[in-house]
C-alpha cells in the first residue's frame, strides 16, 4: 500500500506558459452533502492546451497538489479554484498519482492515443461509447 492509499506511480509535472490554464477538465473532490471524499481526477485533455501539447497529463490522473497546495479532501469547486490560481502564475507544478497497473491490465480502454480508467474504488466515474468520462457531479 503507497502513501496515497494505493500502489500507484506518483509524479511531479511542471507547466509553463499556463496563464490561460492547462486545457483540463477535472471531476471529484469531497461530496459536500455526503461527505464522501473520491480524490480530484483528470476527467478530460481538451485539445489545443497546454497539457494536451504536453501529452505527460492523462485522464484519469489523480492531482493530488498544485504548487503545493493539496487537493486532497476539498471539494471541486476549491480544486478549480487552486488551478485556476496556479494558472494564473504562468508555472505550475502538478503532483499527480497514476495507476500505471490498471491501465496496461485492461481496466479501462484506449482512445484517441489517450488511456482511460475506471478505478475500482472510484465507482461513480464511468465511460461512454465515445471514450468520454462522465460522473454525477462535474467542476467543470
Amino acid at each position: 500500500m503507497g502513501p496515497y492509499g494505493m500502489d500507484r506511480t506518483v509524479h511531479c509535472f511542471e507547466f509553463y506558459d499556463c496563464a490561460n490554464g492547462l486545457g483540463i477538465k477535472v471531476i471529484g473532490g469531497i461530496k459536500e452533502i455526503t461527505g464522501e471524499e473520491y480524490g480530484v481526477y483528470v476527467k478530460r485533455i481538451l485539445p489545443g492546451g497546454v497539457a494536451y501539447a504536453d501529452g505527460r497529463l492523462q485522464p484519469g490522473d489523480q492531482i493530488l497538489e498544485v504548487n503545493g497546495d493539496s487537493l486532497i479532501g476539498v471539494t471541486s469547486e476549491r480544486a478549480v479554484d487552486i488551478l485556476r490560481t496556479a494558472s494564473a502564475t504562468s508555472h505550475m507544478r502538478l503532483l499527480i498519482a497514476r495507476d500505471d497497473d490498471a491501465r496496461t491490465k485492461g481496466c479501462g480502454t484506449r482512445r484517441k492515443g489517450f488511456s482511460y480508467f475506471l478505478p475500482l474504488l472510484f465507482p461513480h466515474i464511468c465511460l461512454d461509447s465515445y471514450g468520454a468520462m462522465s460522473a454525477f457531479w462535474d467542476a467543470g
